[in-house]
This record gives structure tokens, C-alpha cells and sequence, in this order.
């Protein structure tokens, strides 16, 4: 995809609008960031000050928005409305014996036909179980990917991310087998809270071959780069579409089409 060649060859960054207000990309960072904390601050979930404590982290990560506090207090609260579901969560997950990471980066090498390539990658959450299994976790404000998505490879992220623990990308965390690949959803207002898990089986195996081909495919010589793999519509623009000239793509397959 050109998004690729622009972003990791070009060095281009899409610079913010003067004046544009966040959108649902930015409160999905930020509830990143509360989700993080609530794991590196060592916040017991359990512990009758919780509540307390996840609703501080969640007023200093919203502080960020201080330019626009019409819409940090309506983001806040709509977060801190699902403060009980999120300490259940995660004493749920304590009370299973595991240990949290949150956001662990990592990296590794794949050979590729005698050719090196580097795989990097930033997991929401790796849980690592006290007999060697391991989940890989991924905190969505948006509608997650479907079982049968996943499965099919059309939702990489977790399964590659498996991979890689798996290989031993990530310092410090060693994993045995693979166990769940669990989509969170934290959408609005108390009800918003959903979990879906998935055993992983194999789909890490699936996945990493999968690319492994893409990668020896897009080596040829000659090889021509799609604009967008998978087209598919989207709620927001890319940063690089109009680079790509992706609308200028579409008009000539409409008109081959329709003509």
C-alpha cells in the first residue's frame, strides 16, 4: 500500500489542522493511555479505593484536552461511567494468576528467502499465564473485528502479535503456547464494556505465512504496489489518500465499469 512507501520511505507525517478539534481517533488514544496506566501504576482493582484512583488517571489523561474542555468532560465521563467494568476486568484477569504487560513493543527478524525482514509491532496488552500460555489483548473504542474476521486472516493484528511473543520479540516476556486473542471494547457510557475472546490455535502459524508470502511477493522485481490492499469503505479519510490519488483510482474503475 502507498500509505506504507510514504509513511516508512518518504519520512511523511500528516501535520494536525490549526484548530481542529480531536476526534475519535484522539479518544481512542487517550483511553489507550488510561488503560495502560491503570496496569504500570499498579492500581489494585480490588482494593476499595480503586474506583477512586481509575477515575484520577482518567481526569490527568483527559487533562490533555484542556484546549477543549467541552469535550474532555463529555469524554471523561463517559469513561469514568465505565469505571466498574473495567476494575472487574481486570481483577478478573488477576485472579487468573497471570502477569499484565501493557503496551510492550517488540520486534523480530523474519528470513524471507535468505532475506532479512523486521517485523515491529506494539501490543495493547500481553497477559502471560503462570503455566506459559499467553494472551494477546486489544482495547477497541470502535467496533471490533468479528470472530469469523479474525479467523479468516482479515484482522491480523492479534495473531501476528502471538506470533511474535511467541518468537520471543518481546524483552522480558516469555511464552510457552498460545492461549486467547481477546478484543475489549470500551465504547460509550455504562453497557459499552464487552469482551470477545478467541482461542488462538494456529492462526498465528496461518497469519505469519501469510505475510511471509506478501513479503517474498512484493520483493520481485517488478512487483507493482497497490494504492489499497483490500479496498473497502471507512470512516475516515487516510493521511495519505490524497497522495496515492486514490479518488482519481476510483473515478477510472467506476468508469471502466460502468462504460
Amino acid at each position: 500500500p502507498y500509505a506504507l512507501y510514504a509513511r516508512h520511505i518518504l519520512k511523511l507525517e500528516a501535520a494536525p489542522m490549526i484548530g481542529e478539534e480531536p476526534d475519535a481517533r484522539d479518544r481512542g488514544s487517550l483511553v489507550h493511555a488510561v488503560s495502560e496506566a491503570l496496569v504500570k501504576d499498579g492500581i489494585d482493582p480490588s482494593a476499595p479505593d480503586a474506583p477512586e484512583a481509575l477515575r484520577a488517571v482518567i481526569a490527568r489523561v483527559f487533562s490533555r484536552l484542556d484546549a477543549f474542555p467541552a469535550l474532555a468532560a463529555t469524554w471523561s465521563a463517559r469513561l469514568s461511567a465505565l469505571v466498574p467494568d473495567l476494575l472487574d476486568y481486570e481483577a478478573g484477569r488477576i485472579a487468573l494468576g497471570l502477569t499484565r504487560h501493557a503496551e510492550a513493543s517488540g520486534a523480530m527478524t523474519i528470513d524471507i528467502a535468505g532475506e532479512p525482514f523486521r517485523l515491529r509491532g506494539r501490543a495493547d496488552r500481553i497477559d502471560l499465564h503462570g503455566d506459559g500460555r499467553v494472551d494477546i489483548i486489544d482495547f477497541k473504542t470502535g467496533k471490533p473485528p468479528s470472530r469469523k474476521q479474525v479467523e479468516a486472516g482479515l484482522a491480523p493484528q492479534l495473531p501476528m502479535e502471538m506470533a511474535m511473543v511467541l518468537d520471543g520479540a518481546f524483552e522480558g516476556i516469555v511464552a510457552a503456547a498460545p492461549g486467547d486473542l481477546i478484543h475489549v471494547q470500551i465504547g460509550a457510557g455504562r453497557g459499552g464494556f464487552k469482551e470477545q475472546a478467541q482461542p488462538a490455535g494456529n492462526l498465528h502459524d496461518k497469519v505469519r505465512g501469510e505475510l511471509e508470502a506478501l513479503i517474498a511477493l512484493m520483493r520481485q522485481e517488478g512487483f507493482a504496489f497497490a494504492a489499497q490492499r483490500r479496498p473497502a469503505p471507512r470512516r475516515f479519510a487516510g493521511d495519505y489518500d490524497h497522495l496515492a490519488r486514490l479518488s482519481e483510482w476510483g473515478m477510472e474503475s467506476d468508469a471502466d465499469e460502468t462504460g
